[in-house]
């Protein structure tokens, strides 16, 4: 249970960006994990991930706020990436919104969404802004080239995701972009 669920509503672009917030019963005073979810920038939402949400909640004693941003094919790169930043900009501008302290937030993702959240982190810190309290990545996707060992390491442990999926995964989110861009591959 919760002491209050909402959602909050960015407009971009023409576009609604869902933020959902997650207020657990005992609030840590003025914490916020800005949670982005994973599913390859082409799967998954705030709904999907839902009790993941509640759960980050509930033990952590923070506040979480979970970003729905634009998928792929719909939504190419960099739009997920920009509907992330300007949620991130949301909170941080106006954090009483929120009930939080912007010097409170923490960054956290989840695959695709560590990602997002890793590539955040870095942006604020080349415009000299404020930087997360923290940044908690969980396996998030680092290099779009595919190049390192792990990709053929993990085709034998999970045959879920396989190169052929991660490729075909990698070409709805980043189209013809340089996969070494560091806001694709940070």
């Amino acid at each position: 249970p919760l002491y209050h669920l909402w959602d909050h509503r960015i407009e971009r672009e023409g576009r609604e960006i869902r933020v959902r917030i997650y207020t657990p019963p005992k609030v840590a005073d003025g914490r916020l994990l800005l949670f982005f979810h994973g599913g390859g920038w082409v799967l998954e939402n705030i709904d999907t991930y839902n009790s993941i949400c509640r759960s980050l909640a509930r033990y952590t004693g923070c506040r979480v706020a979970s970003v729905e941003y634009g998928l792929a094919p719909e939504h190419l790169f960099p739009v997920g990436l920009e509907d992330c930043y300007a949620a991130a900009r949301e909170v941080y501008l106006h954090p009483e919104d929120f009930g939080v302290q912007s010097h409170e937030i923490t960054l956290i993702g989840d695959s695709a969404g560590g990602n997002l959240a890793l590539v955040l982190c870095l942006r604020l810190k080349a415009a000299g802004r404020r930087l997360p309290r923290a940044l908690v990545l969980m396996s998030p996707w680092t290099d779009m080239t595919m190049s390192g060992p792990s990709y053929a390491q993990r085709a034998e442990i999970d045959p879920m995701l396989t190169p052929d999926y991660i490729r075909a995964v990698r070409l709805a989110y980043a189209g013809g972009h340089d996969l070494r861009s560091p806001d694709l591959s940070p």
